[in-house]
Parts: C-alpha cells; sequence; structure tokens
C-alpha cells in the first residue's frame, strides 16, 4: 500500500493481524508508536485494504434496490436531493452523477470519496 492513498481513520487490515485504523502517517509505515525506550511502527508492506462486498457495504449504510432488471447498493449523501453513491452488483463499480468510479475497491477508498464530496469522516464499524 503507499501512503498516498490513506488518511489519518482510514480502516484497513494489516496482514496476518484484525483491521486497524490510521492514526499517524510516516514515510515508511503507519501508527508510529514509543514506550519503554522502544519503538515501532506497520510498515506499509504489511498493510492491505479491506474489500468492499455487497454485506459490508449495507453494513455500511448502503441499500439495495432494483432498478431496470439490475440491483444496486445505494449510500444517499443527501437524501434530500436525492444525492448518492450507487454500486451495481452485476460489476461491483461504484457511480456518482452516473460517472463510474473505477479505482473504489476497498473500504479505506471508500473513506476517502466520501470525505472528498462532503467534508465529512464515514463511520465504519467492522
Amino acid at each position: 500500500m503507499k501512503p498516498e492513498e490513506l488518511r489519518k481513520g482510514n480502516i484497513i487490515k494489516v496482514i496476518g493481524r484484525n483491521p486497524t485504523t490510521v492514526e499517524t502517517i510516516s514515510s515508511s509505515g503507519i501508527n508510529k508508536w514509543q514506550d519503554m525506550g522502544m519503538s515501532g511502527e506497520i510498515k506499509f508492506e504489511e498493510l492491505t485494504g479491506i474489500a468492499l462486498t455487497e454485506a459490508l457495504l449495507i453494513k455500511i449504510g448502503f441499500e439495495k434496490h432494483t432498478m431496470l432488471k439490475n440491483q444496486w447498493l445505494t449510500f444517499y449523501i443527501s437524501k434530500e436531493d436525492g444525492i448518492g453513491l450507487f454500486l451495481s452488483i452485476k460489476d461491483m463499480l461504484i457511480y456518482y452523477s452516473n460517472d463510474p468510479i473505477h479505482h473504489i475497491k476497498y473500504v479505506h477508498q471508500l473513506q476517502n470519496l466520501y470525505f472528498s464530496l462532503t467534508g465529512k469522516e464515514l463511520t465504519i464499524k467492522l
């Protein structure tokens, strides 16, 4: 994983361990710590994204709909205005304003997109 993909608050997977929340980012890793003369951090090579699945998206707050014979998951940013993210279950692509956003495959990418669109954090409890 590359450092420029991450923001404080992103939820990611540490290979062989439970998911973790990014607290700090350095040039070589995340979540640097120091205690009793010892220090460490989680290296970028140990990190991977948490894949978006239908079940996870529903847990995050997406709603399942059928439109024109296709199954969609919708996450409303502004329900009053009908502004939202739409995920086609058929091809697992996320759309915003009818434009596909191909690079959204992981939880941290969805968090970053949501922040870019709203200026607010997307709270996720795994």
